[in-house]
């Protein structure tokens, strides 16, 4: 069968356009209309179909973890978890993006990721209209790449994307760009100290005309900073209840932030469900015998939340005084003091920081900007730094 002056073609299971690659609309509506597995024969055969497909979805292999139950059973459990991670890659499958054709002419971007158990990478190109993916791929580790350090399976994943597209890349015009998410390999081209691995690694990635990116994988610091507290404490709960193969934490994430909300915190005297509710959480066996009404109700959370602010008051007037007590009372410079300024935050021109000048100066004061911040004349070649100082740094 010949077709002519078609926009696009059903090739093989996919459907080519001059806009991509993508899934048909047949294998489309057979992923929606499918229904969970009910034994090992219908999982592997989902899983079979799955795989053929994985090369539009990102980080498959973290998402088809319904693959592990086909080494700890001899029969498909049908159970809650097993539903979920069934939803999780059909959802996957539904929402799956357009694959452009690769232009050897555009700017070319790999990201990679990896985790504890697998790799993930995608493959982008930019162009007038924004970033589009190429394609993608991933991996799970195996027995022996699952003892490689967190460095080494963030660049053990760069150089298994790249010859995952190593016909794509080596064809480009110009250098393309790996975003990554440890800081440190920026730096591993040019490391003076390298492992057997790594050696191997850098050898194969020397092929390639790229740079390398750090890509934060959070860049609000301030949430981030304030999260892991609370995923420690969380962490200390779920440790207590874990099976021997840690994969039931989810099931028990619940009840420990009942247990975090619901007990008294040393700052406020008082658990965070009552200084938001102005009561304790009811548990299963106990019953509301009478409701309390909406004004008394409203009156008592102002009064606890009134409880709460100046406990809270009370307990930073606590810390201050703990720290203050090893704090020393600063300085004090005049105008036209000449002062060292510490160079720890100054790059220095010396092969190594570590022997280099500690001080640098004597600088004079120019002015003082607030109580624990001075402002330095500096000489003209700092130009690009900053001339005002925190009295710890003088």
């Amino acid at each position: 069968m010949y077709l002519f002056h078609v926009s696009s073609v059903e090739y093989l299971g996919y459907l080519v356009s001059s806009e991509g690659l993508k899934m048909n609309q047949a294998t489309f509506q057979q992923i929606l209309n499918g229904t969970p597995p009910r034994n090992l024969k219908a999982l592997k055969s989902f899983l079979c179909f799955a795989n053929f497909y994985r090369c539009f979805i990102k980080n498959y292999s973290k998402i088809s973890s319904i693959t592990s139950f086909l080494k700890k059973y001899s029969f498909f459990p049908l159970n809650e978890k097993a539903l979920s991670q069934f939803h999780q890659l059909k959802e996957a499958f539904t929402t799956a993006p357009i694959l452009s054709h690769f232009n050897p002419s555009l700017p070319t971007i790999v990201e990679t990721n990896a985790s504890n158990y697998a790799l993930g990478a995608v493959l982008s190109q930019v162009s007038d209209s924004g970033k589009h993916p190429i394609a993608v791929d991933s991996c799970k580790h195996i027995p022996a790449e699952l003892n490689y350090q967190i460095h080494d399976k963030e660049l053990f994943g760069n150089v298994w994307a790249l010859k995952c597209w190593r016909a794509f890349l080596l064809s480009l015009s110009s250098s393309f760009e790996v975003l990554t998410g440890h800081s440190s390999l920026k730096y591993f081209m040019s490391s003076k100290f390298l492992t057997f691995c790594q050696a191997h690694w850098a050898e194969y990635l020397s092929e390639f005309h790229f740079s390398i990116t750090y890509c934060p994988g959070r860049l609000a610091t301030l949430p981030d900073a304030l999260s892991r507290g609370i995923n420690q404490i969380l962490g200390q709960y779920l440790w207590i209840y874990f099976s021997h193969r840690q994969d039931n934490w989810n099931s028990w994430l619940p009840l420990s932030q009942f247990a975090y909300n619901n007990s008294n915190h040393s700052p406020t005297k008082q658990s965070l469900f009552f200084a938001v509710y102005g009561r304790d959480p009811q548990s299963d066996s106990a019953h509301i015998t009478q409701n309390t009404p909406s004004g008394n109700l409203s009156t008592k959370i102002k009064s606890v939340q009134k409880d709460f602010k100046r406990e809270l008051e009370v307990s930073i007037n606590r810390f201050k005084r703990y720290a203050d007590k090893s704090r020393e009372s600063p300085p004090v410079f005049n105008l036209g003091d000449m002062v060292w300024l510490s160079s720890i935050n100054i790059k220095s021109t010396r092969p190594t920081k570590k022997l280099s000048e500690r001080w640098l100066g004597t600088l004079p004061i120019l002015k003082k900007v607030i109580t624990h911040a001075y402002h330095l004349k500096l000489p003209s070649q700092w130009k690009f730094i900053h001339p005002v100082f925190h009295i710890s740094l003088l």
